[in-house]
């Protein structure tokens, strides 16, 4: 369901609520000796057969709508598929060979299908430490970035105000003095701006 993205979410929830109801049915039915497992293969093979239908309805259709996502997850659909072979096989032994093999069938495709799958976690697993790594590095440049603007802006800006300073108490004629307080009522504010959006 989430591999699939959630594209068929009720039906899944609907195939695994049939499931889990027949295996509830299987097992009390066993559990009271009203009938034995060989007894209630066809309810095991019904379940199994739904399971092999939808997951093959659902690769299809997933195929069809999102190529790219069927090809991210083609192995696990693959690990699958052999799980299901693996399972006909383990049912046909049992109903015609008399279970020769002992559940070899199943745990070899249980096996197959568990080391696909964990090595499709392991694949997402460094995808997610390298986005977890890019992203921290881009978190350093910016922070990197913003420390040089911050040097680099307000430097100039303390200097003009330092200069402008220097001109209100120096000068003694009224109209330079008025245009030195509206630069100093312009710094300030430039500079309050600036310290802002660095902040």
């Amino acid at each position: 369901d989430q591999l699939e993205e959630r594209f068929f979410h009720e039906w899944i929830m609907r195939i695994c609520a049939g499931i889990a109801a027949a295996d509830v049915i299987v097992v009390f039915l066993a559990a009271v000796r009203a009938c034995t497992l060989l007894d209630m293969l066809w309810i095991i093979i019904v379940t199994e057969a739904a399971g092999i239908v939808f997951g093959a309805l659902s690769f299809a259709v997933l195929f069809y709508r999102s190529k790219e996502l069927f090809m991210r997850i083609r192995w696990i659909i693959a690990g699958h598929i052999f799980l299901n072979i693996c399972c006909a096989a383990e049912l046909a032994d049992t109903l015609f060979f008399n279970a020769r093999h002992h559940a070899c069938w199943i745990s070899l495709g249980m096996l197959v299908f568990c080391i696909i799958v964990l090595a499709y976690q392991a694949k997402q697993y460094r995808i997610l430490v390298y986005a977890k790594q890019e992203a921290e590095n881009k978190n350093n440049a910016k922070t990197q970035f913003l420390t040089n603007m911050s040097h680099e802006i307000r430097t100039p800006m303390n200097a003009v105000l330092g200069m402008d300073e220097m001109i209100l108490r120096e000068s003694t004629d009224p109209d330079i003095t008025e245009y030195a307080r509206d630069i100093q009522s312009a710094g300030k504010n430039l500079l309050a701006i600036i310290n802002d959006i660095l902040d």
